[in-house]
């Protein structure tokens, strides 16, 4: 890859890897939209990760944020292509709920992203970590509800009853993943300058 290419990722790689947050709104529906955020954001962190080899030991750690997003992207594709496959898993594992399952675990898991973090960018992203915390806690209740379906589907295998994990999404999808995401990509924006100026000694 070309050097400047690189180096301009490098510095927007935080920015990048704030954009699987939306994703959550396509598990209804849209698997190219979800497949092309997922990329984006997944190559973000892993340039991200690498710019921070130098500065936190436990950078591999983070790793287990784009890896989540490359399985998002792979497991979009086999349901655009072979949606019964994931019957193979649990006779109520239907593509929706798999595909779900992925989607609630991209907030909870961003967390380790942001824990290897230096302390200096934590600082930073110290408003959309808090939303994230919170955010991760109320998704236990649908993760809860979608492994129960997925794993001792209901008879007749629908669900009609408005659940409390439906309720809780609702919430977090009006409540909660608008200001995570604007202040992450705000916030990582700062983050973004640092790098530039970072980098911009190196060469210097």
């Amino acid at each position: 890859m070309n050097t400047d290419l690189l180096s301009k990722l490098t510095i927007y790689s935080p920015v990048m890897a704030m954009m699987a947050y939306p994703i959550i709104y396509t598990v209804i529906g849209g698997s190219y939209i979800s497949i092309a955020l997922a990329a984006i954001a997944s190559l973000g962190a892993f340039l991200f990760l690498d710019y921070l080899k130098e500065k936190s030991v436990r950078w591999w750690i983070g790793v287990f944020y784009p890896i989540l997003l490359v399985l998002i992207i792979v497991t979009e594709i086999y349901s655009l292509r072979s949606p019964e496959l994931f019957r193979l898993v649990a006779d109520g594992m239907t593509p929706a709920r798999l595909r779900g399952m992925m989607y609630y675990l991209i907030v909870p898991v961003s967390l380790l992203f942001f824990a290897v973090m230096t302390p200096e960018f934590r600082k930073i992203m110290r408003i959309p970590i808090v939303i994230a915390v919170f955010i991760s806690i109320l998704m236990l209740v649908p993760m809860y509800e979608t492994l129960s379906y997925a794993f001792f589907p209901p008879d007749g295998g629908m669900i009609t009853d408005v659940t409390n994990g439906f309720i809780i999404l609702i919430l977090v999808g009006f409540c909660g993943i608008p200001p995570l995401v604007v202040f992450g990509l705000i916030n990582s924006l700062q983050i973004s300058k640092r790098i530039r100026t970072g980098l911009s000694d190196e060469h210097e």
